[in-house]
Formats: structure tokens, sequence, C-alpha cells
């Protein structure tokens, strides 16, 4: 690992395990989110939520920087998936989170520490794919966000969902805003 990964990992675990990886593209941040989590591998499952495209490589991360066995990883695949209560890490694909909600019910397991790769699509609380997150985050003990450039695109009220989940006491959006930025609404 590289010094600066080793900074934002011990940093993460000095926050409790509830921080924001936004390092650009190609930085490693897979690899801090892993080291985070690591930490609390005592509380596990750990549940990796992220874009369907990445499911591979959370697998061959996960291969190559923890002693985790590939038989313990677990990928959603379809709808229909029946979670293995013995899988240490399970992989969901944002695509599948509804009916994820509905598994994760049926089996009842307790997802204490959790990673969602690309979290800059939590950005309205009113967006459907946002609760679902937001509900599966509030939960956890442990909540590891990624994002890179497309942190924010349009406006500083982009940014509250997501701070909104490492932090339940943060506030309104409008009272976020006024105190990160001055109220303003716009373009960062």
């Amino acid at each position: 690992l590289a010094e600066y990964q080793k900074r934002a990992i011990r940093f993460g675990v000095s926050i409790s395990g509830k921080v924001l990886l936004a390092d650009d593209l190609g930085l490693g941040k897979s690899i801090q989110a892993l080291g985070v989590a690591w930490q609390y591998r005592e509380t596990f499952p750990l549940l990796i939520l992220c874009p369907p495209v990445q499911r591979n490589v959370w697998q061959q991360e996960i291969a190559k920087w923890t002693p985790i066995p590939v038989t313990e990883v677990q990928e959603v695949l379809t709808k229909t998936t029946v979670l293995e209560t013995t899988a240490r890490v399970i992989i969901v694909s944002y695509a599948f989170l509804e009916k994820f909600e509905e598994l994760q019910s049926s089996a009842e397991i307790d997802f204490k520490v959790v990673i969602a790769d690309e979290c800059h699509s939590i950005k309205h609380f009113d967006a459907h794919k946002s609760k679902v997150i937001l509900r599966i985050a509030s939960l956890a003990q442990r909540l590891i966000l990624i994002s890179s450039d497309k942190l924010v695109k349009k406006s500083a009220a982009e940014l509250h969902p997501l701070f909104q989940s490492l932090d339940p006491y943060l506030g309104t959006q409008e009272t976020f805003l006024r105190r990160y930025f001055g109220g303003k609404l716009g373009k960062l």
C-alpha cells in the first residue's frame, strides 16, 4: 500500500468507519475501503453495493487484498438469488437493490459494515434508489462511501444525502447548505 492509502485507512478507522473516500480514478479507493472494512471484520458479513460492471472488480480486489476465500464471497447476480447466510462478503449491484432488501429481510442478515461504491448516485432523497441505499446505510455501524470526480455535478445540495448517511445528526438540507456553503444551492 502507498503511504496515502495507509493514512486514509487510519483516518477511516479513527472516525469509527464512517468515511467518504473521494480520490481520483485509479488511486486505489477500493483497497482503502477494504482496509477500513477489514478493521471491523469481526462484525462481517460485509455488504458491497456497486454498479453492475464493478462486481467482478470487487471479487478480484477481495481475492487480492484479503484472506477471505472465494467460497465465502457471494455475488447477487439475479433478482432471485438466495442469500447465503455463511457468506462473509455479499456484493450487490445497484440494479438489484429493491429485490435485495426483500432478500435481506427474509434471510435475517444484519450488515454492520457496508461499502457503497460510486456513491455519487445517491443525490436526491426522493429517488427510489437513494431511499433504499440510505435505509441500508442507516442500519450499518460502519459505512464506507467511495466516489471520484463525479461526486458533485450540479449543486452543493447533492452532497447532503451522502453526508447525511454518514452523520444522521447533520440536519436538514437547508441547515447543511447554510452551515457549509453559505446557503448557496448553485454550482460549486
